[in-house]
């Protein structure tokens, strides 16, 4: 459930990001899923390191923890994920799954993606952060084994997409 809908005001939410961010160089934010929206996490602090924010959508949310949780500490330990040759196809290995990596839309950023990334520059610190908001998305390609990640298989009607959201499917045969 979220911050704000256990009780906590804006500020108190806020407050906790910049205690995070400010012990691990980041915090990340869990946008929970509905039938029409998978789910959907994204980083906020990696701006004040000088780099883009990482978001990934649509596949489990523990995996997207594990996945933004490593690259995240990776960009605050020096690297970068915004070079060209990551947007040119290069995949990285992020606890055995392949992952590429690609400027976010600007559609991500108009329909409230990001709004608390927004919220905790523009409406709490008071500052226009440099460099500008931007977001890096992150895609899942393939795992090191067999299994469900190594190819998209048939679609899912959203009977399935439910299901899965809500960790009762692992494949789709």
């Amino acid at each position: 459930m979220c911050s704000m809908c256990e009780g906590k005001t804006w500020d108190e939410v806020i407050e906790g990001y910049q205690d995070r961010i400010e012990r691990n160089g980041f915090t990340k934010l869990l946008i929970e899923p509905d039938l029409d929206d998978p789910v959907w996490m994204y980083t906020i602090g990696l701006t004040e390191q000088g780099h883009p924010e990482l978001c990934l959508e649509g596949i489990p949310r523990e995996i997207c923890g594990v996945i933004l949780e490593e690259l995240g500490r990776r960009v605050v330990q020096g690297e970068r994920f915004d070079l060209p040759r990551f947007f040119g196809g290069e995949a990285l290995l992020v606890h055995g799954l392949y992952v590429h990596a690609k400027p976010a839309d600007g559609e991500r950023w108009e329909d409230g993606k990001f709004n608390h990334l927004i919220g905790y520059y523009v409406e709490w610190l008071e500052e226009e952060p440099t460099p500008p908001l931007a977001a890096v998305e992150i895609t899942v390609c393939g795992s090191e084994t067999v299994g469900y990640w190594d190819s998209p298989g048939p679609r899912m009607n959203r009977t399935q997409r439910r299901a899965r959201m809500r960790g009762r499917l692992r494949s789709v045969t």
